[in-house]
């Protein structure tokens, strides 16, 4: 029987490099680095009032990076575990362009066929589980993003690899907002500031799903090597 993870923390390059900035005391670890917008925890910054600024001053935030340069500062983290440290040497607009890609490659990998691949995997994905994958996909680097937009059905193989780990990471998405807040030691920082960007639309595209939860031939007719390899796997 394929266990299901989609209650499971997840964890990904992005989840051990916070890992990378804790310790431990006895057999308790005691988080030093902790998003800053974490649900569960309660931000104890100091807010400064909102300044409302004109469309037209506001920043393109996709001139303030390059994707090439998004790739490269992700590409750097699979070799290391300083992409926090990398990331917080940046400026705030820059740390607005790479949030400007990182929020248009989670745009526009939110896609059916790929939803199709990791369910498959993880005998099960729901919406959040199904965002947590996308932010994953990304820290994975270019070639494999691209790749996976191109044929889902390529993800058969990656997935052979990372058997080890679930392949979500909730954390990735929090690391723009929490450089900036500890910055600014204010945690409405990052919102207020971002009223100053264009960025992309938020709303996700629609989905016209070719395939169903009870329906296994549809989702082997998506991904049919996905299927075959890893549908009813016991990890």
């Amino acid at each position: 029987m394929k266990t299901n993870y989609s209650n499971d923390r997840p964890i990904g390059p992005f989840q051990r490099l916070k890992n990378f900035f804790c310790r431990t005391k006895g057999n308790k670890k005691i988080e030093a680095y902790e998003p800053a917008f974490n649900s569960k925890q309660t931000a104890s910054y100091d807010s400064k009032p909102e300044i409302e600024i004109p469309e037209s001053e506001k920043k393109d935030a996709s001139t303030l990076m390059t994707e090439d340069r998004f790739w490269g500062l992700i590409g750097n983290s699979q070799s290391s575990s300083n992409i926090y440290e990398t990331l917080s040497t940046l400026s705030d607009d820059e740390l607005f362009g790479f949030r400007y890609w990182w929020e248009h490659f989670s745009k526009i990998s939110y896609r059916q066929d790929l939803w199709a691949a990791i369910y498959i995997y993880r005998g099960g994905c729901g919406d959040d589980s199904f965002d947590y994958f996308r932010f994953w996909l990304i820290t994975q680097g270019r070639d494999m993003f691209y790749n996976a937009l191109n044929n889902a059905d390529s993800l058969c193989d990656v997935f052979a690899n990372v058997r080890d780990e679930d392949p979500t990471d909730e954390d990735a998405d929090y690391l723009v907002m929490d450089i900036l807040n500890r910055r600014n030691n204010d945690s409405d920082y990052y919102y207020r500031a971002l009223k100053g960007y264009r960025m992309p639309e938020e709303e996700l595209p629609g989905i016209e799903f070719e395939w169903e939860e009870g329906d296994e031939e549809s989702m082997r007719r998506v991904c049919p090597r996905t299927f075959d390899r890893w549908w009813g796997e016991c990890r």
